[in-house]
């Protein structure tokens, strides 16, 4: 899945990016890249999980998982 963290991003700029997703959205015709990264803004979008911290945990040498945290869960492990 592509990253789309709007982390510490300002309001004004986050309601620029909005605005770009939502025209991407009702265009009639999107790249294969644009719609893959459309589906992801939208899924964390859905999930309220666009400016929540993350972290790539690593499960076997081929796959790497990533993790979307509340801050006060990931001030526990920033440090790690």
């Amino acid at each position: 899945m592509t990253s789309v963290i709007f982390i510490g991003v300002p309001d004004s700029s986050f309601q620029l990016f909005e605005n770009y997703f939502d025209s991407l959205a009702e265009a009639p015709k999107i790249s294969e890249q644009d719609s893959q990264f459309l589906a992801s803004y939208q899924l964390l979008k859905n999930h309220d999980l666009l400016d929540k911290p993350t972290i790539h945990l690593r499960i076997d040498s081929t796959n790497i998982i990533t993790a979307y945290l509340r801050e006060d869960n990931y001030e526990m492990v920033n440090n790690f």
